[in-house]
């Protein structure tokens, strides 16, 4: 059945947004078989809320998880996603909107490239007014593209809120890393790169979810500049760090047998920083050297100008 699909919905506070979250789940052209929703310690009167919902809808199957101790987002969401019975899980927030179709046409792409393993698309930003403030964030350029590791690994933010992904070939390996004691400083982000060890990470230009902006949100941060400064291009190199060691983690532990070797990105990283917290001017010129290993040419001038601009 095409409806055998499973919605991981985590929640911690979020009271103000999350009814209309789950109406746009609830009306889509596909109707969810089962929605899991882990909350993390609520205080707002979001657990009392979801329990009420449940009720208004008795042929739906909710699973709901209410904690009474706080374990993190990213533990959260791979606990719903231990919880699930199908093998199609689609990820949620608590304050984003679905459209209608959403999950009809993930279906469709993975129906129709039997390859993928994860699909993650293509989102916009909009406000507490649900009107949009942001286009396209991804820039993706097909219906459904092939996401070489290559590139994939170029970018730091995949939002775990527009990714769906087959469990069977996403959950051992992601328990394993738990079981090995493997620090996961996000869940999103380890999920597309196990997709793309087994070369099944595909993207979606179209924009079926729309993310939404409360000024709060714990990874979007909108009115950051680019070029603010030295600390803060270091801080987003932190950032990379942290998603290479995790996969890292994964070559050295052999989960799948891939060529793809993460570590010239970790060292290119590791000298970019170290260059900018020494403000060396010449060694960042001679960084075109690793010039495959930054995000973009952007990135590499960028770091030159705030040698000089510092």
């Amino acid at each position: 059945m095409r409806n055998e699909v499973s919605v991981v919905l985590a929640t911690y506070n979020g009271i103000e947004f999350i009814e209309r979250q789950l109406d746009t789940i609830l009306n889509q052209t596909i109707v969810p078989k089962e929605i899991v929703i882990v909350d993390d310690c609520s205080t707002d009167g979001t657990c009392e809320f979801i329990s009420s919902y449940r009720d208004k809808h008795p042929n739906l199957d909710f699973k709901l998880v209410f904690r009474e101790e706080n374990i993190g987002y990213v533990m959260n969401y791979i606990d719903g996603i231990n919880r699930t019975t199908f093998d199609t899980v689609f990820l949620c927030d608590q304050d984003d909107l679905w459209e209608f179709d959403k999950v009809e046409v993930y279906l469709s792409l993975f129906e129709s490239n039997q390859k993928a393993i994860a699909i993650h698309g293509e989102i916009d930003i909009i406000d507490v007014k649900d009107q949009q403030i942001r286009g396209p964030q991804y820039r993706y350029k097909e219906d459904c593209g092939y996401l070489d590791i290559k590139k994939f690994v170029k970018r730091v933010n995949y939002a775990g809120m527009s990714l769906a992904f087959k469990k069977n070939k996403i959950l051992p390996l992601l328990n394993q890393m738990i079981d090995d004691k493997v620090g996961l400083a996000t869940h999103d982000w380890i999920i597309c790169y196990i997709a793309s060890l087994q070369d099944g990470l595909f993207t979606t230009n179209n924009i079926l979810t729309h993310r939404r902006y409360t000024g709060t949100n714990v990874a979007l941060r909108l009115n950051q500049k680019r070029l603010s400064g030295i600390e803060s291009r270091i801080d987003g190199i932190n950032t990379y760090l942290l998603n290479y060691q995790m996969a890292l983690a994964c070559q050295n532990l052999k989960y799948i047998d891939n060529s793809f070797d993460i570590i010239p990105y970790i060292d290119a990283f590791k000298e970019r920083k170290t260059i900018l917290k020494n403000k060396n001017r010449i060694r960042s010129f001679l960084m075109i050297r690793k010039l495959k290993y930054f995000p973009s040419l952007k990135s590499y001038i960028g770091d030159i100008i705030l040698q000089f601009r510092n």
